[in-house]
Parts: C-alpha cells; sequence; structure tokens
C-alpha cells in the first residue's frame, strides 16, 4: 500500500484530482472512499465491533437479514418503494434453511440492490460505500469537522484499484446497481466493495474484516509469485491501494475548496431539507452570497 501525507488542503485535492498522473489507467480504474478518521480502516458497517453480534461471520447474517427485511417492512408500510424487492427476498429464514446455497455466497447477487439501497440510506450490510470520484470521497472524508469542530487526528482518502481487483482478485467485487432511483446514490456517483471471503469464517479481530488489509495481503501474494516466475508476462505498473492523509484542522479548507467546484451537501443529497443545511454550510465557510442569510 502507498500512502501519501499531505500537509495542506491545496495539496490534498491536487493529489486526488482525476488529471494526476497518479490515477492513470483503464477508464474507472480507481474507486474511493473518505473517511473521517485516517485511524479507520475499511470494515464494513455491519461487522464492526460494535454492531456484529457474534465473531462468526455465519451468525451475522442472520442478524444483517433480519435488519434489511425490518427496514423494507417500514418503508413498506411508508408507501415506499425499494429497489430489488420481491417475495423471494422477503420469504428467505436463514435460522431455518442455513444451508440453502443462496446462502453460500452472501449476499446474493440477486438481491444486491436491496443491499445498495439499505446500505446508501445508513442501514448496516457488508457492503462498503465508494464513489468512482475522487473529489467527492474527500468531501465525505472532510464533512465531519464541520459538525464537531476537532482539530485532532488526520482524514483520509482510500483508493482501491478496480481494475486490479476485478482482474487478480476474485473474492472483492465491485457492485455498481441502477442510481436513476436513487438521487443521492446518482449524485455521490455512488457503487459498493465487499468480499466474499467473509462467508463462514471465524474472525477474532475487526481487522480481520478490513478489506484494506486483506487486499494488501493478496496483492502482495500474488505480486511475490509473479516476480518468481520471471518469464510471467504480468506486470503490475500501479498499486493496489494507495491511501491519501491530511490533518483534519485542514477540512474546512478543503470544503471550500470544493464548494467552487460544486461539491457541497445540497449536490450530494439533492433534498430540499439538505438545502436549509447548505445555506448554513456557507455561512460556516464564510460564503455569504446576502446580508439576509445570516439571520438564517
Amino acid at each position: 500500500m502507498k500512502t501519501i501525507e499531505c500537509k495542506t488542503a491545496r495539496e490534498f485535492i491536487d493529489t486526488l484530482r482525476p488529471s494526476n498522473p497518479l490515477w492513470t489507467g483503464p477508464i474507472d480504474s480507481w474507486i474511493f472512499r473518505g473517511q473521517a478518521n485516517a485511524n479507520w480502516g475499511l470494515v464494513p458497517s455491519v461487522l464492526r465491533q460494535e454492531k456484529r453480534p457474534s465473531l462468526h461471520c455465519v451468525a451475522s447474517i442472520e442478524y444483517e437479514l433480519d435488519i434489511l427485511k425490518n427496514f423494507i417492512r417500514i418503508a413498506d408500510e411508508a408507501g415506499l418503494k425499494i429497489p430489488g424487492d420481491c417475495y423471494g427476498f422477503r420469504k428467505l429464514d436463514y435460522l431455518n434453511n442455513h444451508l440453502d446455497p443462496i446462502y453460500s455466497k452472501w449476499p446474493p447477487v440477486e438481491y444486491i440492490e436491496i443491499f445498495a439501497c439499505v446500505q446508501h440510506h445508513g442501514i448496516p450490510t457488508r457492503l462498503l460505500d465508494f464513489t468512482k470520484n475522487s473529489l467527492i470521497a474527500s468531501f465525505f472524508a472532510s464533512i465531519d469537522y464541520m459538525e464537531n469542530q476537532d482539530s485532532s487526528g488526520a482524514i483520509s482518502v482510500w483508493a482501491v484499484n478496480r481494475h486490479y481487483c476485478n482482474r487478480y482478485l476474485g473474492q472483492f467485487k465491485v457492485i455498481e446497481v441502477p442510481s436513476h432511483s436513487n438521487s443521492f446514490l446518482e449524485a455521490q456517483q455512488g457503487l459498493f466493495l465487499f468480499c466474499e471471503e467473509f462467508y463462514g469464517e471465524l474472525k477474532s479481530t475487526e481487522k480481520e474484516f478490513d478489506l484494506g488489509i486483506l487486499i494488501e495481503k493478496y496483492f502482495s501474494e500474488i505480486a511475490d509469485h509473479i516476480r518468481l516466475h520471471p518469464k510471467s508476462i504480468t506486470t503490475f505498473t500501479q498499486e493496489a491501494l494507495v491511501k491519501i492523509v491530511l490533518p483534519i484542522s485542514e477540512s474546512k479548507s478543503v470544503l471550500k475548496y470544493l464548494y467552487f467546484e460544486g461539491i457541497k451537501p445540497s449536490t450530494m443529497m439533492p433534498d430540499l431539507n439538505i438545502v436549509k443545511q447548505t445555506m448554513g454550510f456557507e455561512k460556516k465557510l464564510g460564503i455569504v452570497t446576502s446580508p439576509l442569510q445570516c439571520y438564517i
């Protein structure tokens, strides 16, 4: 893994720009995830220590399925459609049918739209949110600072080489679902990453669910194998994983740069309630377009 430590917001933004030679390769080779704490790993929400009911990942399938079904039930009662919802998903019963072949790979590909929808609305699943846009990732890494104003520590953006995952790391799946019915997903150019290896294995620590650690481990093993076979036509010219780090105190400056490039709460989460929040966001950044805004 390559780690790039930036000192200023400008350096951070310039490093992440799609035009940076660091991100060359086949189109859409890289996917990005912003995190408010550089010490956090790439651990799916349902597998984090405080969320999972058991160290055994199989047991967490029942827990995950129960959460999803409850979310769908409440949405259905409110007349809200969940993409991918169907009778087949609603009748899944892991507790009594855990040997059914559908559970051999989890989540089932035929229901992945359901997982993507609920994950994007804050429900814990084993999918991990990413974006195709590096600057959007930097927005989500920085935005928490506006709420807690804690200047200690650092933020980070993780970049995963999607091309290498698809070609060499078959257990890691990059999932893109139709975004036309999800305005937030479309605005954020969102997609998801998950690892099929988590099914059925006993893990003792949260780090063992960390996608970053696993990608680095498996990619290193493949690279070592290729080095031992000099006649191999395969060569690696890029990293599989890159982490860009910035002091959290620079977050406000990052958000200000992004604002003038059209990346702000109202464009990332297009909703009238967020429009009002964005007016307050502008004020916090010192971007006041009208004296009347001071009274909102």
